[in-house]
């Protein structure tokens, strides 16, 4: 086959997908990292402790034996008259290989040489090697970036490498061109697979969970520029542990989708105003920012709540809010990223704000640094700890009148996974859905909360109060496990939560945010309590 015909039919097969995985599925995905340069695979052995940041050695690979090894048909791979390893007629194939002389056909492949160039370190899903790159991460991201040709009259054999009691395959194919991965480790396998024209990919893990402690996190979101401002990411894994959905490991869950009986949208929504407090987004269905006219309609649900959440300085939302609100409510406000500059100029927007109101810092409850940052794998526990100093020594010396708490708010499972970010705030303030544990009925998603908390509690101990920043269930989107997203579902699980938590949670959130990206199991945009915004 020529050269000209394979660049022809070059394929670039870039498959980003992000959903959180939970309890077996996500120990493979967390331990294990997968490295394809030149169709050449490391599989790297587990460690004992995953840390998103932390190196993981290669394991060297294991060549298996030429029986274990497809036979290719006759007509399947081209040959260079120079000879040479299978990887190297496989790197002609695809065109990264040199050959000048004609091609003739082999009917089975040389068996697999160890890739002795694997990349040495994995941190936040990337590595230092060449080439294409295939990384199964810990923060349940994953991407793979492969490029393979093909023909009518190609396959391409499986080729398959492993560490101690793990394997990796690939296998491509013509027209219909599919690709599959493997990763296994004892009774566990990974695979992806992509087909041709109308290209599909679907992933699927198995085997039994490992004792060996991990850590999980929610699907990570793209890091803002410095200085912008979004909202937060508002999904987290509730699994800290290999067994069960729980940051704890317990699961007290049934296997239908819905129970409890149906609660009204009305019910619900009046349920919900006995919650702490609601976060808000200023932003129309485009992203452009709210007027005070938008503001002041929407206030007309924010009235019926004593503390509001905001995640940022931008769109005039302090001096709009500050306007409307009554002695009665407080703001929680919020400074979403924490480079120096981003948070001396936030401070010094929410001080201009607050003390050009008449409600004054009476008026401000919290201020916060940061959101799931370490969660998302943007900052360490000392990051934040850096950040939130810098704030309070802004504050003391510019704002003295504000005597309130200065926090960082990350997720309740990152901050298990990393207890230093106990003594990071002047209290704890975490996000915590039931949804993405994925086995959690929505009648029982109080409970389930309360127990998260007391896990948290033997984690950081019971000298500071925990708060729940973040809360809730999505309308819309796929299901997650046994978590289906409903109008019902929400009514419920808002009554479960505020029956048992009320004193203690933020309700997520006023209204669909449209602005956002669909998200993890689509559901992103989908979890307004109160519907569609008006704009």
């Amino acid at each position: 086959m020529s050269r000209a015909v394979l660049a022809l039919l070059l394929l670039v097969i870039n498959i980003t997908i992000a959903a959180p995985i939970k309890r077996d599925v996500v120990y493979v995905i967390a331990t294990t990292t997968v490295d394809m340069q030149y169709s050449q695979f490391a599989a790297l052995q587990p460690t004992s402790q995953i840390i998103p940041t932390l190196p993981v050695t290669p394991t060297p690979v294991v060549t298996p034996s030429p029986a274990a090894t497809p036979n290719i048909p006759a007509t399947s791979v081209a040959e260079s008259t120079k000879g040479g390893s299978f990887w190297q007629q496989l790197q002609q194939l695809l065109g990264f290989g040199e050959s000048d002389s004609s091609s003739s056909a082999v009917a089975t492949p040389t068996p697999v040489a160890p890739n002795t160039n694997a990349p040495a370190t994995v941190a936040n899903g990337r590595t230092n090697g060449q080439g294409h790159l295939a990384t199964v991460i810990d923060t349940q991201v994953v991407y793979v970036t492969a490029t393979l040709s093909s023909s009518a009259a190609t396959l391409l054999p499986a080729v398959s490498t492993g560490g101690p009691s793990t394997s990796v395959s690939i296998s491509v194919s013509g027209p219909s061109t599919s690709v599959s991965i493997s990763v296994s480790g004892p009774s566990t396998s990974v695979s992806i697979s992509v087909s041709g024209p109308s290209t599909s990919v679907s992933i699927s893990v198995s085997g039994s969970p490992t004792s060996v402690p991990i850590s999980l996190s929610a699907p990570v979101i793209s890091q803002p520029a410095p200085g912008g401002a979004t909202a937060s990411s508002t999904v987290e894994t509730g699994t800290s542990t290999s067994t069960g959905g729980s940051s704890n490991g317990n699961n007290n869950n049934s296997s239908s989708s819905s129970s409890g009986g149906i609660i009204s949208i009305d019910a619900a929504q009046k349920v919900a105003q006995e919650a702490k407090g609601i976060s808000y987004s200023p932003y129309t269905n485009s992203g452009s920012c709210k007027s005070l006219s938008d503001v002041t309609h929407d206030f007309q649900i924010l009235q019926h709540y004593s503390e509001i959440r905001l995640y940022s300085t931008d769109c005039s939302a302090i001096e709009n809010l500050l306007l409307l609100m009554t002695s009665g409510q407080s703001l929680f406000l919020g400074i979403y990223n924490i480079d120096t500059h981003t948070i001396t100029t936030g401070l010094q927007t929410i001080k201009t704000a607050v003390e050009g109101s008449s409600l004054g810092w009476n008026a401000v409850n919290t201020i916060s640094i940061g959101n799931e940052r370490v969660n998302n794998g943007w900052s360490t526990p000392a990051d934040m700890q850096t950040a939130v100093n810098t704030a309070k020594s802004w504050l003391k010396s510019n704002a003295p009148n504000y005597t309130g708490p200065v926090v960082t708010v990350d997720t309740l499972v990152a901050t298990v996974n990393n207890p230093q970010l106990c003594q990071v705030s002047d209290y704890i303030a975490v996000n915590c859905h039931p949804f993405w544990d994925g086995g959690v009925e929505p009648s029982n998603a109080g409970p389930w909360l309360q127990e998260q908390i007391l896990h948290l509690r033997s984690v950081c101990g019971s000298s500071k109060r925990i708060l729940i920043t973040e809360t809730g269930w999505p309308t819309k989107g796929d299901t997650f496990g046994i978590c289906v997203p409903s109008q019902e579902n929400q009514n419920l699980a808002i009554s479960s939560i505020n029956s048992v938590l009320a004193n203690d949670v933020y309700m997520f959130t006023t209204y669909n945010d449209f602005w956002k990206q669909p998200g993890p199991s689509n559901v992103e945009q989908y979890w307004g309590i109160y519907g569609n915004p008006a704009t």
